[in-house]
């Protein structure tokens, strides 16, 4: 027998059926919300604008997936409404959870030095965006970090201010263990003795122009000491990282840029990490690939190098010990008064020699001003079993030892590069325009912002010159000659006798970021 359709109405029972069945779907689809906090609020509040919320303990177990967390101009301590501490709570890849600042760095949190003002275990999909986050020395027991991010993985740190470690510690303004596919974009780092960020066992990660300048902040008596003493010891410490970007980042007046250790942790490799289109000024070393053992896997491999910058580094622009397939290309670097080694240096740990076997490459790399020393410095003769090779590479006042006459340097030149004040591109009228391999460019030129390993058309740089950066706080990132600010000027970016490329910022292609868990690596 053929199944009957009763009506109801003008409308059949099917329809009907259909109609509620759609009707309860649509109910059940979570609205995204925005609620707020503020350390003046009422947890007995509802949330909103006009009536927030005051303790971080009761606010973030009621988010729920695209739902937003607006933190209200204040300052947030432990007594007043906690610190942001979540386990275990995630959003989505569609519906990532948000804690914000309602006016950008007006919501401080001002940590003791004992207890994180943010940390996130087990989380995945969160957006952290547009807070100040503080801590201080304490003698105390706790962990002496800023913030912390445990087992995560598709987290977002954005425009974020963060300073002032607690020296007593071995504590960094960033600990990241065991984090995946997150990315740290446009921050500001501050005052802090051991690592801006420390990211151990990470694996990729993207860190995307950010600022890091540590201010001198020096050893205190009875604290932990850090390698360096008198300043932070590195912006970004990869302790290992795997397949990590490190794209168009400033980083001065610090011990290193990043340093790239080999330890093993977590079974990560430090295989495939990129560093694209970084600047660093000022500082004792720039990127430091390091063998933490005597085996292979504790051996950086593949570290791509490229479209770097160093500029009056006292010791070496790249540092490669015991590492393997180091690539260094289409890269600059600048000596100076107080320039007392060589724009690179490879050779071997004696305490950590890896597997025996090293290689480095170079093309299209210039080094100029290290009459106290050299441009590369190959140490082959430490032991070991070395593969080289330098390509149309230009030494100005800076001799490659070994000698030119090597086998392994080929195309080198030792023109005046006539660069002119600019720094950080080749200005035309450079006797390295367009003399390199393939046509290219010999040395770097940072003018145009990667995304996610990819070069893109959009300038890097703002109209005036300025790098990208979040809202001014007086007394903290407005301090001239050390704030993200003003670093175009001492970068002599369309300043100082370097005017922008003809036609720059005329014309370009806006990149949007790849999507989570996309990543474009070459």
């Amino acid at each position: 027998m053929k199944p009957r359709i009763e009506r109801v109405g003008s409308l059949s029972f099917v329809a009907v059926v259909v109609f509620m069945l759609s009707a309860s779907v649509f109910c059940s689809e979570v609205v995204a919300a925005s609620y707020y906090i503020s350390p003046n609020g009422s947890d007995s509040n509802n949330g909103t604008s006009g009536a927030p919320w005051k303790t971080f303990p009761f606010a973030i177990p009621r988010l729920q997936p695209g739902d937003s967390l607006i933190l209200k101009d204040g300052t947030y301590t432990q007594s007043n409404s906690g610190f942001i501490s979540i386990s275990g709570k995630s959003g989505t890849a569609t519906a990532p959870i948000a804690i914000k600042a309602e006016n950008e760095r007006r919501a401080l949190l001002s940590g003791d030095g004992l207890t994180r003002t943010l940390f996130m275990n087990n989380c995945s999909y969160w957006v952290v965006e547009g807070l100040r986050l503080r801590g201080a020395d304490n003698t105390a027991a706790g962990t002496g970090d800023v913030a912390s991010l445990y087992n995560s993985h598709h987290i977002t740190v954005r425009r974020l201010l963060v300073t002032h470690n607690n020296r007593y510690k071995n504590s960094h303004l960033f600990e990241n263990t065991n984090l995946v596919d997150s990315l740290f974009e446009e921050n500001e780092l501050y005052y802090w003795h051991r690592h801006g960020w420390s990211d151990t066992s990470g694996q990729r990660n993207v860190y995307r122009r950010n600022y890091a300048n540590s201010r001198g902040y020096a050893n205190i008596s009875g604290g932990y000491p850090s390698g360096s003493g008198a300043n932070g010891d590195s912006f970004i410490s990869l302790y290992p990282g795997k397949d990590t970007i490190v794209e168009n980042n400033i980083s001065e007046g610090n011990s290193a840029f990043s340093e790239l250790n080999a330890a093993g942790y977590g079974g990560v490799l430090a295989d495939d990490n990129q560093f694209l289109g970084n600047i660093s000024l000022n500082e004792e070393y720039g990127i430091k690939p390091v063998a933490r053992g005597n085996t292979d896997s504790l051996m950086p491999h593949n570290t791509l190098i490229k479209n770097h910058v160093s500029i009056n580094t006292k010791y070496s622009g790249v540092y490669s010990r015991s590492a393997k397939t180091t690539r260094i290309e289409n890269s600059s670097f600048i000596g100076g008064s107080s320039s007392q080694g060589s724009g690179v240096i490879a050779d071997r740990d004696g305490s950590a020699l890896g597997d025996g076997t090293y290689s480095i490459s170079l093309v299209n790399t210039l080094a100029t001003g290290y009459s106290a020393g050299y441009g590369v410095t190959i140490s082959n003769s430490s032991g070991g079993t070395w593969t080289f090779a330098i390509d149309y590479a230009s030494a100005y006042n800076a001799p490659f030892n070994p000698a030119a006459s090597h086998p392994s340097i080929t195309n080198e030149m030792t023109v005046n590069p006539n660069l002119g004040s600019c720094k950080l591109w080749i200005p035309d009228g450079s006797s390295l325009k367009q003399t390199g391999k393939n046509g290219a460019d010999i040395g770097a030129n940072i003018l145009y912002r990667y995304q996610n390993g990819t070069l893109t058309s959009t300038p890097l740089w703002n109209s005036d010159g300025s790098f990208p950066h979040g809202v001014i706080i007086t007394g903290v990132n407005d301090v001239a000659g050390a704030s993200a600010f003003d670093v175009h000027q001492r970068l002599n970016v369309n300043t100082n006798g370097c005017s922008f490329p003809a036609g720059y910022g005329s014309s370009t292609v806006t990149s949007a970021p790849a999507p989570f868990g996309l990543r474009i690596v070459q």
